[in-house]
C-alpha cells in the first residue's frame, strides 16, 4: 500500500504545481558585474561546492550554475551516488553551519539533485538542501531541481530548497525544487520529520521568500511538520512577506497515538513548543492536506499551525482531521475566503468579491507593503516585493518575435525589441554602425516633374538620386483627359464641314447629251459590222 501511494504521489508532484498562483522573486533583479570588496566570486560548480572550504566567509554568484549533469548519476559531483552534496554537511549530511553571506546576486543554481538511496556511515540526523545549515546570510537566490529522500532511520530529517535548518537570515529567495519524502521509524514519539520549500527548520528569519513548488511527504510511523516555506518554524522563528504557491501534501500511517502530522501553507511548529513562531504579511494559494486512515492526529492550516499569524490571508484550500483557514493559535488582522477551512481565531472569512476590495483588509499597508493594482487577471493582494506568476505562465514556452524599434546609426546605439505573444518583452541593444545609415524616401514622378529618391540619415546627412523621367500626359482611353488624373485635358480637334453641292449648267448638260449619243451610234455600228 505504502508503495502504490508513493507511486501516485510522485506522479502528481511530476506534473508541476495546480496552484491558483506562482512568484518569481530574482527574476527581475539587477546583477552586480563586478565582485564587491570582501566577496569571493562564484563562477563555476567547483568554486560552489569549495564554499564549504570557508564557511565564515562571503560569496556572490556571478552567473548561473547548471547542476544537471553534474549531480546526475555518474556526474562528475554526484556524491555516494545521491546527487549534490550540500555545504556544510561533513560528507554525513551533518548540519556545520554556513556563517558568511552567501548573495546569489539574482542568479540561480539549477538541476540540483538530491537523491537519497545510500547513507554514509556515521550520519544522524539528516540536512538537506543546497546548504545544510545556515546561521548567517543567504540572499537574493533561486534554486531549481528535485530533493527525494526515502529513507528508514531513527534520527530526525530536515529538507529545504534552499537550507536544511536556517538560524540566521534568508532573504529574497525563490525555491523551485520539487520535495518528496517517503520515511518510516520504529522510536515512538522521538523522530520528525520536517519539510519547507525554504527551510526544513527555522529558529531565524525567512523574508520576502516564495516557494512554488510542490512538497509530498509519506511518513510511516514518523511524525512529519511541513510547509510551503518553514517545515518547522521554532519559537524564535520569524517569517516575512512570505508567499507558498506550492500544494503541500502529507500521508501518514501510523501505528500509535504518540505521532503526529502537521502541515501549512507558510509555517509549522510542534505542539510541545511552548511559544508559538511569528508570521507576518503572508498568504497561501496552494492547498494543504494532511491525511492519515489510522490516526488522527494531522492537522492543517492555511498559514501557520502552532503559529501567530498577522495580515495574511489565504485562498488555498486545507484539508485535515482539524484544519484551519488561518491558524490554530492566534490570526491578527487576517483573512480568508469563504470555504477553504474550518474557522480560526481572530480570521475573518470574506467571499471572493469581498476579497477583491481593498477596504475590507483593515490596518493593511498598501503604500509600501501590499497593492491591488497588480495583475490584471488575480482579483486579490498581491505583495509589492515580488511579481506575480498564475501557473499558466509557468507552463508557457515564449516565443518571441523581433522588431527594430530604433535603428543604430554611427552616433547612437540602436535598440531590438522582444515580444512574445503573452506580453512578455524584453530589448537587446544593437551596436553602433561604422557608416552612415541611409534610410529611403521615394518621390514618384508625375507628368511634369522627375520623380527620385532622398537618402536620409539619422544623424542628419541626406542626399537626392535615382531619378526617373517625368511621365508626361497620355490619354490612352481617348477622352482627352491625362490618364493620371493630374487634371489636364488635351485640345479637342475641329469638326468637319462638308461641301455644298453645285447647280449644274445647261452647257454642261448638252454636252452629256450629245456623249450619250455618241457612245449609242458607236454601239449599232460595232454590231453590223459583226
Amino acid at each position: 500500500m505504502k508503495k502504490i501511494l508513493s507511486i501516485v504521489l510522485v506522479l502528481v508532484l511530476s506534473l508541476g504545481s495546480f496552484s491558483l498562483a506562482s512568484f518569481a522573486a530574482t527574476d527581475t533583479t539587477e546583477h552586480l558585474t563586478e565582485v564587491p570588496e570582501g566577496y569571493v566570486g562564484v563562477y563555476t560548480i567547483e568554486d560552489l561546492y569549495c564554499v564549504r572550504n570557508d564557511l565564515t566567509a562571503n560569496y556572490i554568484l556571478m552567473n548561473d550554475i547548471d547542476l544537471t549533469e553534474a549531480t546526475a548519476e555518474g556526474g562528475d559531483w554526484d556524491f555516494y551516488g545521491n546527487g549534490w552534496n550540500p555545504i556544510g554537511s561533513k560528507d554525513v549530511y551533518g548540519n556545520s553551519e554556513f556563517k558568511g553571506i552567501f548573495d546569489g546576486n539574482g542568479y540561480a543554481v539549477k538541476g540540483m539533485r538530491i537523491e537519497i538511496n545510500n547513507i554514509p556511515s556515521g550520519t544522524g540526523d539528516m540536512y538537506l538542501g543546497l546548504f545544510s545549515s545556515v546561521s548567517g546570510t543567504i540572499k537574493n537566490l533561486t534554486v531549481e531541481g528535485n530533493i527525494y529522500a526515502s529513507v528508514k532511520r531513527n534520527n530526525n530529517l530536515y529538507i529545504g530548497g534552499i537550507a536544511g535548518y536556517n538560524s540566521g537570515t534568508i532573504d529574497n529567495c525563490t525555491n523551485k525544487v520539487e520535495i518528496f519524502a517517503n520515511t518510516e521509524t520504529t522510536v515512538n514519539h522521538t523522530c520528525y520529520l520536517y519539510v519547507g520549500g525554504i527551510t526544513g527548520g527555522n529558529g531565524g528569519t525567512v523574508s520576502n521568500c516564495i516557494n512554488i513548488k510542490d512538497i509530498g511527504c509519506e511518513c510511516s510511523d514518523m511524525s512529519a511538520q511541513a510547509a510551503g516555506i518553514c517545515g518547522y518554524n521554532l519559537s524564535t522563528g520569524k517569517i516575512k512577506k512570505c508567499i507558498n504557491t506550492g500544494n503541500i501534501t502529507v500521508t501518514a500511517e501510523y501505528s500509535t497515538e504518540y505521532k503526529e502530522c502537521y502541515v501549512a501553507g507558510i509555517g509549522s511548529a510542534r505542539i510541545n513548543n511552548n511559544v508559538p513562531g511569528i508570521i507576518s504579511n503572508c498568504y497561501n494559494t496552494g492547498e494543504i492536506v494532511a491525511s492519515s486512515a489510522s490516526i488522527s492526529i494531522c492537522y492543517a492550516a492555511g498559514i501557520g499551525y502552532l503559529a501567530t499569524c498577522s495580515y495574511s490571508y489565504n485562498v488555498g484550500a486545507v484539508s485535515g482531521y482539524k484544519n484551519y483557514a488561518i491558524s490554530n493559535v492566534s490570526a491578527t488582522k487576517c483573512y480568508y475566503l469563504a470555504g477553504v477551512g474550518s474557522d480560526s481565531t481572530g480570521a475573518t472569512s470574506l467571499t471572493p468579491a469581498q476579497m477583491k476590495l481593498e477596504s475590507m483588509y483593515q490596518s493593511w499597508d498598501f503604500d509600501t507593503v501590499w497593492t491591488m493594482d497588480g495583475r490584471a487577471d488575480y482579483p486579490y493582494p498581491e505583495l509589492r516585493d515580488v511579481d506575480l506568476v498564475l501557473p499558466e505562465d509557468l507552463l508557457h514556452q515564449h516565443e518571441y518575435t523581433s522588431e527594430i524599434t530604433t535603428p543604430a546609426t554611427h552616433l547612437t546605439e540602436g535598440v531590438k525589441t522582444f515580444t512574445c505573444e503573452c506580453g512578455d518583452t524584453y530589448t537587446e541593444v544593437i551596436a553602433k554602425i561604422k557608416e552612415h545609415s541611409y534610410s529611403k524616401t521615394v518621390t514618384a514622378p508625375t507628368c511634369t516633374a522627375q520623380g527620385y529618391t532622398t537618402y536620409t540619415c539619422a544623424c542628419g546627412d541626406s542626399y537626392i538620386s535615382d531619378y526617373i523621367n517625368a511621365t508626361n500626359h497620355i490619354d490612352g482611353n481617348g477622352d482627352y483627359k491625362c490618364d493620371y488624373n493630374c487634371g489636364y485635358e488635351f485640345e479637342r480637334p475641329a469638326p468637319e464641314v462638308p461641301d455644298e453641292p453645285q447647280e449644274e449648267t445647261k452647257d454642261g448638260l448638252f454636252a452629256k447629251i450629245i456623249d450619250l449619243i455618241k457612245r449609242f451610234f458607236d454601239l449599232v455600228f460595232s454590231v453590223f459590222k459583226k
